[in-house]
């Protein structure tokens, strides 16, 4: 999700109450209230903030988050609130009170809360027998003990809270942080919801520095070969800045021949197609050397293997031939084409991976 706190930094919590579960007789609250100093950005009066974020076991959605605060006789505004909203709304506090009823509303509800630095909100639901209660437990907030009323974070503790609600997201939007990954690289984000919730500039940045890791890690690896006279010497291309070549490394094996390497990174499992841009398989195509594609990638251990594709050129060549016939077939309308990204899956018929190898 690639949370950034916004810049007040403060996170609220508090055990909900039967009244803002909709469950006490004697209550028409139609609101779940806040901490007086968390959100203070928000405006005073009738706030919808829509692409609000709840998290609630293993699933989280974008939703209105009808926002407010009571004007007092004095003219001040304080005691800010979520309301339901109005007739077949689905809100956040709407869905708060109807996630703990399916469960069991007589349990004890916590409601933790804070703002992003693109003025979204975001709210993580969880019950007592929920692991989510224990983690935050070990955090070092003693839920156990809770009072009635909104709490604050300690500021110690923020960055902590902050961060383990982002795993919670990441783990839970799993397939859609992939398909973020592919369009970034693609050059095209398709309208999504979800997807429109993350920090886009941010999580490119995350995803080129994945790709920088990538090649960090295979500069080791073939300086290990090199030790072990697998290979005779090789030459890192984008060790100092980025090169803009169409490969990332060049070595010599052993018997003397030169092989060129493109490294591409995934942050996920290998199976994520790998982006090549039409310019970068036309050059393959051309080579007359050797040419791999260094597939690096992380398990589910989070630790980083390679697998190594070396007859790359065949597909190469396939595709350099039709986008060429389609370049051709666009002059008579006095239009060219330029350049194109294509993604590849890790699965074609026509790509033969190696092994994988621990890259440590």
């Amino acid at each position: 999700m690639f949370f950034e706190l916004h810049g007040e930094r403060k996170i609220g919590y508090k055990q909900l109450s039967p009244a803002d579960l909709g469950i006490k007789i004697t209550s028409n609250q139609t609101h779940i209230g806040l901490a007086a100093d968390v959100l203070t950005f928000m405006s005073d009066k009738n706030e919808i903030n829509e692409d609000s974020i709840l998290i609630y076991e293993n699933s989280f959605d974008y939703l209105d988050a009808h926002f407010d605060r009571i004007k007092r006789e004095s003219g001040e505004f304080n005691a800010p609130k979520i309301k339901m909203g109005g007739r077949n709304i689905i809100s956040i506090a709407v869905a708060i009170r109807d996630a703990a009823r399916r469960n069991d509303p007589l349990l004890k509800w916590f409601l933790f809360w804070f703002g992003l630095k693109n003025e979204k909100m975001v709210f993580l639901l969880f019950n007592e027998n929920s692991n989510n209660f224990k983690d935050i437990c070990r955090l070092g907030i003693n839920l156990s003990s809770l009072s009635r009323g909104a709490k604050v974070v300690d500021p110690h503790l923020t960055d902590a809270i902050a961060a383990f609600v982002e795993e919670r997201v990441n783990e839970n939007g799993l397939p859609t942080v992939k398909t973020l990954e592919e369009e970034l690289q693609l050059g095209v984000i398709q309208p999504n919801r979800k997807i429109a919730g993350y920090d886009i500039e941010r999580a490119n940045e995350m995803f080129k520095m994945i790709s920088r890791m990538g090649e960090t890690l295979i500069n080791k690896y073939l300086e290990t070969q090199k030790q072990k006279n697998n290979i005779r010497h090789y030459a890192w291309y984008n060790r100092e800045r980025e090169s803009g070549l169409p490969y990332d490394f060049h070595y010599e094996d052993a018997n003397g021949n030169v092989v060129h390497v493109s490294v591409k990174t995934t942050k996920y499992e290998f199976n994520q197609k790998i982006i090549f841009s039409s310019q970068e398989l036309e050059y393959i195509s051309k080579l007359d050397t050797n040419y791999s594609i260094y597939r690096v990638y992380f398990n589910n251990d989070n630790i980083p293997h390679v697998r190594v594709c070396d007859n790359c050129k065949d597909i190469a060549k396939q595709i350099s031939n039709l986008t060429n016939a389609y370049r051709k077939n666009l002059l008579p309308i006095y239009t060219e084409f330029k350049d194109a990204k294509l993604a590849i899956s890790t699965e074609n018929e026509l790509l033969n991976f190696t092994q994988e190898i621990m890259l440590v």
